[in-house]
């Protein structure tokens, strides 16, 4: 007595099709792979040099791993403290009279005759 099964012919063609699937996705997984491989190989001696640069810009810039006085850190200020210096510098940049500053050796020279000043 041979055994009817409903509906299992429909369901193998539907598995071999995504069958297909799954191999043509392994042969373009395949195809990328080599040159995906080599991009992350040369990733290491790029991070390498990253690291030497870092270092090498952290010596000249001062920023040891010692620390150094600019890379402690600052007191915290409260923003009530910083207002009142910032309106402060203000009023004094505000306030104070302007002082002609000579360019040049001469038009200082010039300027010290004009008030009196003898050489």
């Amino acid at each position: 007595m041979a055994l009817e099964l409903k509906g299992i012919r429909g369901k193998a063609i539907k598995a071999a099709a995504n069958l297909d699937r799954i191999n043509l996705a392994y042969d373009k997984f395949n195809e990328a792979a080599p040159a995906h491989a080599a991009d992350v190989e040369g990733l290491t001696p790029q991070i390498e040099q990253l690291g030497e640069d870092l270092t090498f810009a952290a010596t000249m810039l001062g920023n040891s791993a010692n620390g150094s006085e600019d890379s402690q850190p600052r007191p915290l200020v409260s923003p009530s403290a910083e207002t009142a210096a910032i309106q402060r510098v203000e009023w004094e940049a505000n306030t104070a009279p302007v002082q002609s500053v000579p360019s040049t050796f001469r038009a200082e020279a010039e300027q010290q005759i004009a008030a009196g000043h003898k050489p």
